[in-house]
Order: C-alpha cells, then structure tokens, then sequence
C-alpha cells in the first residue's frame, strides 16, 4: 500500500534497528525463470580478471563493514571460519581482522577464484561446495554467500545449505548473506534445526539493509 514520507522513514528505521526484520522479496521464489537462471553460468565458477576482483571486492565491502562486527556480538571467539564459496577471499579475511587468531578456509568452485584466494586466506580448496572441504562439524563459523537467486537454483541452494551446515560444529554460527535474494527462508532454518539470531543488517551509516541470517546449529 502507499505510504507518505513519514510513515516510510518511520517503517525503515525501525528495520535498521530490528536484526530480526525479514525483507522478503516474492519475485525470487516464484517462477522458473529466477531458478533456472543458475543454468546459464560456466559449471566451473566465474572466470576471474583483476578488474572483476576489484569489482567484488568493492561491490561486498559493506558486508565486510558490518557482518564481523555482528558476529562479534553474537559471541564469535575464534577458531575455524570456513567459507564455501570464498570468492577473492575478502570476506575471510575481514573476519579475521576482527578476530585475530581464526583460521580461514575457503573453498570455490572456480579455480581462479581458490587461486586467487590463496593470498587472503589461511587454506583455500577448489570444488563443489556439496562436498565441504573441511570434516563434518569441525566449523565454528560457516560462511554462505552462494545461496542465492541468478548464482544456483531453489533446489540445489537447498541442498548446499544442507551440506553447508553439516560442517559446522554444535553450537556455532551459519552465515547466509549475498547480493541477490537468498533462496533459503528463515522457517525452513528453523525446521532444519538451526536457532535463527538475525534476518537483516543495516550499514554502518544505517541508510541501507539487506538481507544476512545469522543462524546457531542447535546440539
């Protein structure tokens, strides 16, 4: 429905403020356009150039602003933060700025990309996030920014998620979080046995929101 000026600013700020405010974008789960859209990517990931890099690490920068000061708050200490899609490594690398002493480990499926990585993060693999590249529960924080409509399918973002989750130890942390709508709700997490602590962030000057799960792996 429309609404005037005030109403709007009233609405948005109470959003910046409230870390468990859903954005919910309808397009993304309705119709096979947006699900098939995945198809039309190289199997093997992104070709990666200098230029495209710069390109994602400008794009992701305030995900790197805002996400690791969160996890913080959420009680992230340290010890082993994985990444199944690590893209440049940039984000890893980010949260261990903040948390000095975490070890990184990415993995990609673009071989430039995990190249690419290598320089940022602590261990980096190439390969399809459904078969993660670290044990089973070994992961205190997992990190998924590959979820999403236009990168994979519903179906198969279902199936990463599953994957991704079981990497991650009892009791730590699964980031959901990237630059299209994230094809996993926050009901479907629940079902699945993950506490949800948060659907949204705001930046840091609180003019913007997206979407970012912060999801605990019950025991």
């Amino acid at each position: 429905r429309p609404v005037d000026e005030a109403e709007r600013t009233a609405l948005f700020a109470a959003a910046v403020a409230d870390p468990g405010a859903e954005l919910y974008y309808p397009f993304a789960q309705l119709g096979d356009r947006v699900r098939d859209a995945a198809a039309e990517f190289d199997p093997d990931g992104w070709e990666l150039t200098e230029e495209f890099a710069r390109e994602l690490d400008h794009a992701e920068s305030v995900l790197r602003d805002s996400v690791p000061d969160r996890l913080v708050e959420l009680g992230f200490r340290g010890g082993v933060a994985y990444d199944a899609a690590c893209s440049t490594g940039a984000f890893l690398q980010a949260v261990q700025r903040r948390v000095p002493g975490t070890r990184t480990i990415g993995q990609d499926l673009s071989p430039q990309m995990a190249a690419y990585a290598r320089s940022r993060v602590d261990e980096t693999h190439c390969g399809d996030s459904i078969r993660p590249a670290v044990p089973p529960g070994s992961a205190d924080l997992v990190i998924c920014r590959h979820l999403n409509a236009f990168v994979v399918g519903t179906a198969q973002a279902h199936e990463l998620m599953a994957a991704a989750v079981s990497a991650c130890r009892d009791g730590g942390l699964v980031v959901l979080l990237g630059h299209t709508p994230i094809l996993i709700s926050a009901p479907w997490c629940e079902m699945s046995g993950l506490e949800v602590l948060q659907r949204s962030a705001a930046t840091p000057s609180g003019h913007a929101l997206f979407q970012c799960y912060v999801l605990r792996k019950r025991g």
